[in-house]
C-alpha cells in the first residue's frame, strides 16, 4: 500500500492532539487521522491472520479427530449422526467451557436413551432415524444437574 500525503505533510500524534486542543483541526487533518486509523487497523489485522488461520486449522483437525474417535468408540451411533449432532449442539450450548470428552460422554448416553425410547420411530431407507418426525424435547438435555435443595419444615428451623 502506498503512503498518501493528504495535507502536504505528515502530522505526528502530538501535533494532532495540540490542534484538537487549540481548536485548529482542519478537514485535511481529519482525513489524515482517518487514513492512519484505517492503515493501522489493516496492518494489525494482517499480522493476526497467520495465528488465526493456524488456530482454525488446529481446531478443525481436533474436531475431526474427536468425531472419528467418538464413532469408533460408539459404533452403534454411526447411523444416528443427525441425532448425535442435535444432542451435541444442545449439550455444548448449555455447558460452555465443558471439556469435549465430558460433552461426548453425555451425548452418547443421552443418544442411547433416546434411541431406546424411539425404537418404533420411522427410519429412512438406510436405517437412519428420521429426526424430522420426532417429537421429543431437548430442554432437559445437556443442562448441568442442580443439587437438590433440602426442604425444611417449620419445626426444623
Amino acid at each position: 500500500m502506498q503512503e498518501r500525503d493528504i495535507i502536504g505533510q505528515r502530522l505526528n500524534t502530538k501535533e494532532i492532539v495540540d490542534k484538537i486542543r487549540a481548536g485548529t483541526l482542519e478537514e485535511g487533518d481529519l482525513n489524515e487521522i482517518f487514513y492512519r486509523a484505517e492503515k493501522s487497523a489493516i496492518e494489525h489485522t494482517m499480522k493476526l491472520l497467520p495465528d488465526t488461520i493456524d488456530y482454525l486449522i488446529k481446531q478443525s483437525l481436533l474436531l475431526k479427530n474427536l468425531s472419528e474417535e467418538f464413532y469408533k468408540n460408539n459404533s452403534d451411533l454411526v447411523n444416528e449422526k443427525g441425532l448425535v449432532k442435535q444432542l451435541l449442539e444442545k449439550v455444548e450450548a448449555d455447558n460452555p467451557g465443558m471439556p469435549y470428552d465430558k460433552i461426548l460422554d453425555q451425548v452418547s448416553n443421552v443418544a442411547r436413551t433416546r434411541l431406546k425410547d424411539l425404537e418404533h420411530a420411522r427410519r429412512d431407507s438406510k436405517g437412519k432415524l428420521d429426526i424430522r418426525d420426532l417429537d421429543f424435547k431437548l430442554k432437559d438435555v445437556g443442562k448441568p444437574e442442580k443439587p437438590e435443595t433440602p426442604k425444611r419444615g417449620l419445626g426444623e428451623l
